[in-house]
């Protein structure tokens, strides 16, 4: 499985599952350069050239989840993912953006398939609800984590 096709199949998972965990509808994959080898040279040249004139940063994690939860340095923050596959290793640049972003108290992980991010996912969310809105459906969310080993 590629890396494509493992965050397709974690956005997949989480578009099953965001009736009954309605925190997965927010969570959302951010556009990197890498991801535009599709398109004929130019063009792609000319898309990457507009994205960052619109913000388009090296580095920025494959994935956000933007539920605060707080993970032990008492500053809540919310969940960045890197998908890898294979051998392939965080780049400088995302090495970097994620030492930023988790020094903001934000929970970064790399995660090599898409099971191991929705657990990701799955315990950032357990904890947003212990900390902030306390529900009985939590043990769902443990339950849907045993269920994906």
């Amino acid at each position: 499985m590629s890396e494509h096709d493992s965050q397709a199949a974690l956005i997949n998972w989480a578009r099953l599952n965001e009736n009954w965990i309605p925190e997965l509808k927010t969570l959302y994959a951010n556009p990197n350069a890498q991801k535009f080898g599709y398109a004929s040279h130019a063009k792609k040249r000319n898309t990457i050239v507009k994205l960052k004139k619109e913000g388009l940063k090296p580095g920025v994690p494959d994935l956000t989840l933007p539920i605060v939860a707080d993970h032990g340095p008492g500053i809540p923050g919310i969940c960045y993912i890197e998908l890898k596959y294979g051998d392939n290793k965080p780049t400088e640049s995302q090495e970097e953006m994620m030492k930023i972003l988790a020094n903001e108290g934000n929970w970064t992980f790399v995660c090599w398939d898409w099971i191991e991010a929705a657990k990701v996912l799955l315990r950032h969310i357990a904890l947003h609800r212990q900390q902030y809105h306390p529900v009985p459906e939590l043990d769902k969310i443990e339950q849907t984590m045993e269920g994906l080993k």
